[in-house]
């Protein structure tokens, strides 16, 4: 089993990637986009994002999809397009959503945090990629959302470890717990 998450930007990918790690599932460390895949050192993601070297490694995203190992996972930021669909086909979807302007104002705080400081222009692409992530919703996908990650919905994360391996593995109490202590770059985001 392989499993894919389709988040949207500053959405929880990194909180629930961690989750996943906690319950059993292999990280790949790749971060699959519209043209290509970035396969990074979790301690360097900003560099491995920018560093034009790994961006000439990149591979196309359908051949990134074959490269997630036996029971792993990958994540991006993919709108929901007919060829996307296709070359996901096999691999189990989860799609991470959150409220767009949670999302706008955890990307400000992240931007001033980071020292990158605000860009409007950059705003604006990242804003324009929501609306077109969340229409993967009912394309035989796991729907979850940030504040079901936050919240510590039980439920929920106990539904998500059924979708996956149809059965649970993991407390998702013990698993959730894990991934809120788990520190990432980008966990500033917690905070409303």
């Amino acid at each position: 089993m392989k499993a894919f998450v389709i988040s949207q930007p500053k959405a929880g990918t990194y909180l629930l990637s961690s989750f996943l790690y906690h319950i059993g599932m292999n990280q790949s460390y790749m971060h699959i986009s519209e043209r290509v895949y970035y396969q990074f050192d979790p301690e360097h993601i900003e560099l491995a994002r920018t560093n034009p070297e790994l961006y000439q490694r990149a591979q196309p995203y359908y051949e990134s999809i074959k490269q997630i190992p036996k029971n792993g996972f990958a994540v991006g930021h993919l709108p929901y397009q007919n060829n996307f669909e296709l070359v996901l086909r096999d691999v189990k979807k989860i799609l991470l959503t959150r409220d767009h302007n949670e999302i706008a104002e955890s990307y400000r705080r992240w931007s001033n945090e980071s020292g990158r400081g605000f860009i409007e222009e950059k705003f604006n692409r990242m804003l324009s990629k929501l609306d077109p992530i969340r229409e993967w919703k009912g394309y035989d996908v796991f729907a979850i959302t940030f504040q079901d990650l936050i919240d510590k919905n039980i439920d929920k994360l106990d539904q998500l470890q059924l979708f996956l391996y149809n059965k649970i593995n993991v407390s998702s109490s013990i698993a959730i717990e894990k991934a809120l202590n788990y520190d990432t770059k980008t966990k500033s985001s917690l905070r409303s």
